[in-house]
């Protein structure tokens, strides 16, 4: 039994209702029944829970004014012989040379392989594949796709996760100019949305005299953050909400560790002064070990930040 075909089935079995954005993937052919036979042999394709998603184009020109305009293509399936015999490779400079696009995988294709020489072809050209057409199977489109994806996603990540510290490193270096509880926590939801597709994400403090003058008969409370804005929730209003979310939390605070239940990931923290924190993130996509330290290095960083500020206001 082989990998790919163990692969296929977890993606089958997995492949139930989903709302995640699927992968992109562009062919450009000018042999009509080129796409059909790619669409229909990938037609049930899933990776990580996400579909693809197809979009045919038949000409090199067609294809150059298409990317500049799009910029989320995970994969292209390129014909080298269009409209001339090496329209297809003058797309791939385009691609990576004009448009300084490195991230989506491209894997040229061709029925007459004597027009370009598939050494050098793989030696001169930035790309992921170079397969004869007599080569469209379910087993060799599958195997291609499932390693361009691959390679698509942890660039993507890659790319993420520098944004992601680089936000962290200027929300660091500004710290003194934010003043207020509220810009703070807006300016943290910009930066955890480079890194991380949420669909929301709280912030609950209790247990800390620090902040009693927000809240003089409770010492507890939440800044709630969506795609918008950030808000406070009161304690109220809290125990109405109707989400799983509200039982995690108190689980993590019950346990004073962290707790993940995707889609939600609880980050519990307790600093040195004994204020104890839960970040939430209700996040859309499965999130990978490098997700989870950056979550973790939001948190608390969070925490002490918030604390930081709530204190020097009650000092002053």
């Amino acid at each position: 039994m082989d990998w790919l075909a163990e692969e296929d089935r977890k993606e089958i079995i997995n492949k139930s209702e989903t709302t995640l954005r699927p992968w992109k993937v562009v062919i450009v052919d000018d042999d009509d029944e080129i796409h059909k036979v790619t669409r229909m042999t990938l037609a049930d394709f899933y990776f990580e829970g996400k579909a693809l998603e197809f979009v045919s184009l038949y000409s090199g020109d067609e294809a150059k004014k298409y990317f500049t305009e799009h910029h989320d293509i995970s994969l292209v399936f390129l014909d080298v012989v269009m409209e001339s015999d090496h329209a297809g490779l003058e797309v791939v400079k385009f691609i990576r040379e004009q448009l300084n696009n490195h991230f989506t995988r491209i894997v040229l294709r061709t029925g007459q392989p004597g027009s370009a020489p598939e050494n050098e072809v793989i030696r001169d050209y930035d790309i992921d594949g170079y397969k004869s057409k007599t080569e469209i199977s379910v087993r060799s489109l599958n195997h291609s796709v499932f390693i361009a994806l691959r390679s698509y996603r942890d660039l993507i990540s890659i790319q993420n996760y520098q944004k992601g510290l680089v936000a962290i490193i200027n929300s660091i270096s500004h710290l003194k100019e934010i003043d207020d509880v509220m810009e703070l926590a807006s300016a943290i939801l910009i930066q955890i949305k480079y890194v991380l597709n949420t669909e929301s994400t709280h912030l609950m403090i209790k247990n800390s005299q620090a902040y009693s003058f927000i809240q003089a008969e409770n010492n507890s409370w939440n800044i709630e953050m969506n795609d918008s804005n950030a808000g406070f929730i009161d304690d109220e209003r809290l125990e109405t909400i109707d989400s799983p979310l509200i039982e995690i939390v108190r689980q993590a605070f019950a346990k004073k560790n962290t707790v993940v239940t995707p889609p939600y990931i609880c980050h519990y923290y307790c600093s040195k002064k004994g204020t104890e924190t839960v970040f939430t993130l209700k996040h859309k996509e499965k999130l990978n070990r490098i997700s989870l330290k950056l979550i973790n290095l939001f948190a608390n960083n969070v925490a002490l930040f918030i604390e930081s500020l709530l204190l020097r206001k009650e000092e002053s």
